[in-house]
C-alpha cells in the first residue's frame, strides 16, 4: 500500500502524465478512455488520502515535503526488493544479450547507489534537515499583488 503522504503527489503526477497521453496521436480512443476511467476510479477510491495530502502540502508544505521525500526513499528500497526477481527472470529470457546486460548493469548500479545513500543518510546527525526545513515556505499561497496608485483595476 502506498503511504498516505505519497497519495497526492502520485495522483498529481499520474494526472499530468494521463493528460499528456490523451493528447498523443495514434493511440486508440478506447485505450485512452480506459486509462481515463481507471484514473478516475483510483482518484475516487483514494479521495480521502489524496485530499489529506493536498491539505498537508497546502498548509504545511515544508514538513510535508520532507515527509514525502522520506516516504519515497523507503518505497524505492521496497520496490527494488520486489523488482529484482522479476528483472532477473526477464534477463534470463531476453533474446538480446546486449539488452540483458544493460538491464542487469542498471539494476546493480541503482541498487548500489540506493544502499550507499541509505547508509550515508543514516549516519547523519539527528536534526540535520531542520535548517533546510526552515528555508522552505510553510504554506503555499498566491502572493498579493502590490497596489499601484492611479491604476484602475475595476473589471466593469
Amino acid at each position: 500500500m502506498i503511504p498516505d503522504i505519497l497519495q497526492f503527489p502520485l495522483a498529481l503526477f499520474w494526472g499530468i502524465a494521463l493528460l499528456l497521453v490523451l493528447f498523443r496521436r495514434r493511440l486508440g480512443a478506447a485505450w485512452k478512455i480506459g486509462a481515463l476511467l481507471l484514473y478516475i476510479f483510483y482518484v475516487v477510491w483514494f479521495r480521502e488520502p489524496i485530499l489529506q495530502g493536498w491539505n498537508g502540502f497546502h498548509y504545511q508544505f515544508g514538513v510535508s515535503l520532507f515527509a514525502m521525500l522520506a516516504a519515497l526513499w523507503l518505497e524505492v528500497g521496497r520496490t527494488l526488493m520486489l523488482v529484482w526477481p522479476v528483472f532477473l527472470v526477464m534477463v534470463f529470457f531476453f533474446a538480446s544479450d546486449r539488452s540483458a546486460s544493460w538491464i542487469l548493469r542498471v539494476l546493480v548500479v541503482l541498487t548500489l547507489f540506493y544502499w550507499l545513500f541509505f547508509f550515508l543518510f543514516r549516519s547523519l546527525p539527528e536534526g540535520w534537515a531542520k535548517p533546510y526545513q526552515e528555508k522552505i515556505p510553510q504554506k503555499l499561497e498566491m502572493p498579493s499583488l502590490p497596489k499601484i496608485e492611479g491604476l484602475n483595476t475595476d473589471l466593469k
